[in-house]
């Protein structure tokens, strides 16, 4: 089944936004599980601050890690809406407030609730070919802590919620 999933996502049609990085899936009808979307949600998920990628093995925020060799960070930014966006950046990233907007960059999604968990559909890289495919979690909040496990990993991922000037906050996502 997981062959199917990867070879049908494989297929999914994309265009690049204006960072002429990022794909995105043209048929919205791919962010179906929206309409699951409750407003009930904003009262766990913070929409006004983003959330960073934290590394477990070194105590210590991706962003604040200083190897040069290591990969980029991840943040999550979600919308009062339902929508959300994955932003990638390089270590060294001044985190320009241009692309954090989302006709400019980040892989989309949405997040909603299912059988009492927070869940999102996220449509990003999905294989070493940078294929387009839709990547499903549940996610858990505690304090300032997201925790994050994806169907297709054993382990739980960690994001720790950042605040940011207002500035990055003017862009609205509607997919």
């Amino acid at each position: 089944m997981l062959a199917s999933f990867i070879l049908l996502s494989c297929n999914m049609k994309t265009y690049s936004l204006l960072d002429k990085i990022t794909d995105v899936p043209i048929n919205t009808n791919v962010y179906k599980n929206k309409s699951k979307f409750s407003a009930s949600l904003l009262k766990t998920i913070d929409t006004g601050v983003v959330y960073e990628e934290y590394d477990r093995s070194k105590n210590i925020l991706m962003s604040l890690d200083k190897c040069t060799a290591c990969r980029g960070y991840r943040i999550f930014r979600f919308y009062s809406n339902g929508c959300l966006n994955m932003f990638f950046f390089d270590r060294n990233s001044t985190l320009p407030v241009n692309e954090f907007d989302p006709l400019y960059a980040g892989y989309r999604g949405v997040y909603y609730s299912e059988d009492n968990k927070i869940r999102f559909d996220l449509f990003a890289e999905i294989d070493q070919r940078q294929h387009t495919g839709k990547l499903s979690a549940t996610l858990t909040f505690s304090g300032d802590t997201m925790y994050l496990k994806r169907d297709d990993l054993s382990y739980t991922e960690i994001y720790i919620k950042r605040k940011l000037p207002p500035e990055y906050f003017i862009y609205q996502a509607n997919w």
